[in-house]
């Protein structure tokens, strides 16, 4: 009876996760994965591998989809991403296996160890004229896991599309709870996308005028709840314990300009948050948009484009993009 649940479980979910040791070992996931809600309608294939060592782990992810809605730009057609991952660990070593944080991402850590710092290269690839490369810096203290993703980790001078993402997180057994912020703007930094300084824009630096770049009136300030799932379903074959573990998401929130201006251009542009000036350059800010799907300038009779509901279930999705 097992065997038959086995594989009704693996095709239902797709994915599985090797057996965790508290000693060095190799794990993964294989399967299907999918989005559906409002910002993202997709469907595809994912695959996650990775070494934990004793004070270290490397990771290597791929997803292929096809999108019928896709983050930022609502296009239909297919999307790569290929994540290359790795983490030092360090703290007192686990003395159960329950302990281990069972939530696999391309900058997270399965090692024994409470503690650890990651870092992850990410290229995304796809069919609408969007594909570009980032990075994503993790850290973790125990169950707390904080990611930041943003293009400027992937060591380049560039601003558009997947622009930056944040995520804090708490894990509970199988459980999974968090905010994530996930920000996306046009092409700041195309031919067509001239630095106006001399304007009224509140802004030291200036702003981008977006109205002829590529996907310039395309924007999203998302912020949102997340909470994972991780049910476990458990089958021996032979000597092999596999652990059928399809990671189910839910995402509440809400997508405001006022959100992504907050975000990108007061904390990150104005160094508030970050208080580093990159090589002394000056960082405009890339305009809210306006109801018309214009770049709001604070100019009389403009408003702000209304806030919208954000919402999305999903199953062995990426972490934002």
């Amino acid at each position: 009876m097992k065997r038959p649940l086995f594989f009704l479980f693996f095709l239902l979910s797709s994915s599985f996760l090797s057996a965790q040791s508290l000693s060095p070992h190799f794990g993964g996931q294989l399967g299907i994965s999918f989005s559906l809600g409002t910002h993202l309608r997709r469907m595809g294939l994912m695959g996650r591998l990775y070494y934990a060592g004793d004070f270290y782990q490397l990771n290597l992810q791929w997803h292929q989809h096809y999108n019928w809605s896709a983050r930022g730009t609502d296009q239909r057609a297919w999307e790569s991403q290929i994540k290359l991952g790795a983490q030092g660990s360090w703290g007192k070593k686990y003395q159960q296996l329950e302990q281990i944080h069972p939530f696999l991402t391309a900058a997270g850590q399965q090692t024994a160890r409470p503690y650890a710092l990651g870092y992850a290269y990410i290229f995304y690839l796809d069919q609408w004229k969007t594909s570009q490369r980032s990075g994503v810096f993790s850290a973790q203290i125990k169950d707390f896991r904080f990611f930041f993703e943003n293009d400027f980790l992937a060591f380049q001078s560039l601003d558009r599309y997947r622009t930056g993402a944040m995520g804090l997180h708490y894990r509970y057994k199988d459980w999974q709870f968090g905010f994530s912020n996930i920000t996306y703007t046009g092409d700041a930094y195309s031919p067509y996308s001239p630095w106006i300084t001399n304007s009224h824009f509140p802004s030291a630096s200036g702003y981008i005028d977006m109205a002829s770049a590529p996907y310039g009136d395309k924007s999203l300030g998302i912020l949102a709840l997340k909470i994972d799932w991780r049910p476990n379903f458990e089958a021996l074959s032979h000597d092999f314990l596999v652990y059928l573990q399809p990671q189910l998401s839910l995402r509440l929130g809400v997508d405001a300009e006022q959100i992504r201006n907050l975000v990108q251009n007061k904390w990150i542009h104005d160094s508030t948050l970050l208080p580093i000036n990159w090589d002394d350059e000056k960082n405009p800010h890339i305009p809210m948009v306006d109801r018309e799907g214009c770049s709001y300038l604070y100019l009389p009779g403009q408003k702000i484009r209304r806030p919208r509901f954000f919402g999305e279930l999903q199953l062995n999705e990426v972490e934002f993009y």
